[in-house]
């Protein structure tokens, strides 16, 4: 009994060093498992038991030595990289609607300091998320899935209505993905019933979109989670026919609301699909405002263009919807093409941080953030472009509008928060750890700790 209080304070002293909780729990059980094994070995070659006990003790070394250097190794560790070139993305943004607002123009658009006390609000916002726990999104799913609807569905009766359109809603189905992929993770090794319960909550964007609605939320929330499903399926984690399930997933979600989209309103999506193929045959209505948008893109000059005053009777919602056609039209190629490289690596680092991330739901929390941001610019570049015609979303920390930068920036800090965990092992994974690979090897009397896994 005296040996085993001896190995209970030695551990416990290792753990007063280590600041961090989620790691505590597993570097201790760690710990007292070799103790235990060495006093083990030492029992069975002859040694008395407070003698083997004290040898195991004094071969693991200092207990403060050990727990400091844990402690160092596991802190958690912020992406200041991500966190300052996104706050300095935000500031180039306010400069460009700042000059929206210059020459003379500046009393047809919402007042510049309320885009910048959204600045402000998302920046706290995100500094906030990334101190948060993600895990949660896995612990409790349903508690914040039913939270996040009742109030959505709530904010949608009083929510102010343009053209029959609750448009104010659309920057809070950026949460979506990011729930969804909480959602996906807890219901890993459940089988066909785990993937039809997920395919089942893909219904709701669906029931959201006829409230809105909005066919670009609708294209990024589905391409989200179906990319999500996609990682899950492949990985393995439902334990289902990899083909079959990719096929019935991607032909459930996809195909009966292509077919809503294109035929409902008397054809009117349809009729859509067509100006989009062919916007010259519907110059004169439909087709008007792509064409208008194509020739003005057409004019522009490597550097520099046309004035703010001749811009705006041309082109409408410079500052929300048509930004990057602006900075085409007005700044000329050269910078808009340096604008949409800026965004592009942003883009690429956030897939790489994705990429780096070893614990599965950290990787799947950090690709669903990922995803919402890229498809959110990539539908917003097409419209800007003149590839599409749609009403296009918002351009991430560039775009006029305080909700759509505080829950842009709310992705973002989570994303954060998914990056300051990553070297620090989650609970659940202690005993495939112990079983499958030791961090603490005991050889020769020395103890080796090796974090690269």
């Amino acid at each position: 009994m005296e040996s085993f209080h001896k190995i209970d304070a030695y551990v416990a002293t290792v753990q007063d060093q280590i600041r961090c909780r989620k790691i505590r729990s597993y570097v201790t059980e760690e710990i007292r498992v070799h103790l235990e094994e060495e006093r083990s070995f030492l029992l069975e070659a002859g040694i008395s038991d407070p003698e083997a006990t004290d040898t195991a003790i004094k071969e693991m070394g200092d207990p403060v030595d050990i727990g400091v250097k844990l402690d160092r190794i596991h802190r958690p560790r912020m992406d200041w990289f991500l966190y300052f070139g996104v706050v300095a993305l935000c500031l180039v943004g306010f400069l460009i609607q700042f000059i929206i607002r210059s020459d003379g123009t500046g009393s047809q658009f919402s007042p510049l300091s309320r885009h910048f006390i959204g600045i402000l609000i998302g920046i706290a916002a995100m500094t906030l998320i990334c101190r948060l726990d993600f895990t949660l999104l896995s612990k409790h799913p349903y508690i914040i899935w039913t939270v996040y609807w009742i109030g959505l569905f709530i904010y949608s009766d009083f929510a102010p209505k343009y053209n029959g359109r609750s448009i104010t809603l659309l920057p809070y189905m950026l949460l979506f993905i990011p729930l969804f992929a909480g959602l996906v993770y807890s219901t890993r090794g459940s089988g066909y019933g785990g993937l039809l319960k997920n395919l089942l909550f893909l219904l709701l964007p669906g029931i959201l979109f006829l409230l809105i609605p909005s066919a670009s939320a609708f294209m990024l929330v589905l391409g989200g989670c179906l990319i999500l499903m996609s990682i899950a399926i492949c990985k393995n984690w439902f334990r289902v026919k990899r083909g079959w399930a990719l096929l019935c997933t991607w032909g459930i979600s996809v195909i009966p609301p292509l077919i809503l989209l294109l035929y409902n309103n008397g054809g009117y999506r349809f009729r859509r699909l067509q100006v989009l193929l062919h916007p010259s045959a519907y110059a004169d209505n439909e087709g008007y405002m792509i064409m208008k948008l194509r020739g003005l893109i057409g004019q522009a000059s490597m550097i520099g263009g046309l004035r703010n005053s001749e811009i705006t009777k041309n082109l409408p919602e410079i500052s929300t919807d048509y930004l990057l056609s602006y900075v085409i039209i007005h700044f000329g190629w050269v910078p808009a093409v340096v604008l949409i490289a800026l965004l592009a690596a942003f883009l690429i680092y956030l897939f790489r941080l994705s990429a780096r991330q070893t614990n599965a739901l950290g990787y799947l929390v950090s690709m669903a953030c990922s995803c919402t941001l890229t498809f959110e610019i990539l539908l917003y570049l097409t419209v800007n472009l003149g590839i599409f015609h749609m009403a296009p979303l918002a351009l991430p920390f560039f775009s006029y509008g305080g909700r759509w930068m505080v829950l842009n920036l709310c992705i973002v800090g989570l994303m954060l928060s998914v990056h300051r965990t990553r070297t620090i092992l989650p609970a659940g994974r202690l005993h495939q750890a112990s079983m499958n690979h030791r961090f603490l090897t005991f050889e020769n009397g020395k103890m080796t700790i090796d974090f690269n896994r």
